[in-house]
């Protein structure tokens, strides 16, 4: 009698393009033409939550007391288009 092998499958991947616009102008900073492969949105959603989390680290390390505020929007698309949008708003009040 044969047994049946179960073969593992995993969840095929899809194309994410991550594009970084300054917030104040919506001119596009960057835009991702190579694209970065995930199984689902969320973890598309959880990268690009990430890629905020880093620029605010970056920006907030890279100014003295006169920190200006900051804004910008990670839009993230797949091959069909705009999927989700991030935005980072760092307003610094004295």
């Amino acid at each position: 009698m044969f047994k049946r092998r179960l073969r593992f499958s995993p969840q095929p991947l899809k194309r994410y393009y991550f594009d970084y616009f300054d917030i104040r102008d919506g001119d596009a900073i960057a835009s991702d033409e190579e694209g970065v492969e995930f199984p689902d949105i969320k973890a598309a959603q959880d990268e690009a939550a990430q890629a905020l989390a880093d620029v605010a680290r970056d920006v907030t390390r890279g100014f003295g007391e006169d920190s200006p505020n900051y804004r910008m929007s990670i839009e993230v698309r797949d091959g069909d288009g705009p999927v989700l949008r991030a935005k980072l708003v760092l307003d610094f009040v004295r």
